[in-house]
């Protein structure tokens, strides 16, 4: 069967509203934009190491907690909590956690921890499985797009 796009693009606009209407994410304005949850966690108290360390989306303690970007940050262990501490802008997700294929659209919508990718070393978080695939399809002009698009806000 082959994907039909202006179906696939149809489904990613409902899902895109649909996650518009229920999500939870918020966002702090000026150059710091995190994607966090109403108590304040980033990637949902995902650990931003082990994407890499363990390659597997891990849930974090708040007994190794740091606070940056005007979130806490949840980590496994005190090594990942020092790593991250570290050198943060290495380990921390693209686009303050948003969904990586919604910047390339110029929205910032929540993005689900346990659907990720790694590429060139960076962390994308991406809002679910199927707008992963449509990610996946376009990868590197989305990508471009999206830091397009992400540049932009941070500079408002």
């Amino acid at each position: 069967m082959k994907f039909n796009i202006s179906l696939g693009f149809t489904l990613f606009i409902f899902i895109m509203l649909f996650a518009a209407a229920c999500g939870t994410q918020t966002y702090s304005s000026g150059a710091a934009l995190v994607s966090k949850t109403a108590d304040g966690l980033a990637i949902r108290g995902y650990d931003a190491v082990a994407y890499r360390t363990i390659e597997a989306a891990t849930q974090g303690s708040p007994q190794y907690e740091y606070a940056w970007q005007g979130a806490k940050w949840l980590f496994v262990s005190a090594e990942n909590r020092d790593r991250f501490a570290a050198n943060p802008e290495n380990y921390a997700p693209e686009y303050g956690g948003f969904c990586a294929l919604s910047l390339s659209q110029n929205t910032m919508m929540e993005a689900d921890p346990e659907v990720w990718k790694v590429v060139d070393g960076k962390l994308y978080l991406i809002q679910n499985e199927m707008v992963k695939e449509v990610w996946e399809k376009s990868q590197p002009d989305l990508i471009k797009e999206s830091n397009e698009n992400w540049q932009k806000l941070r500079d408002k």
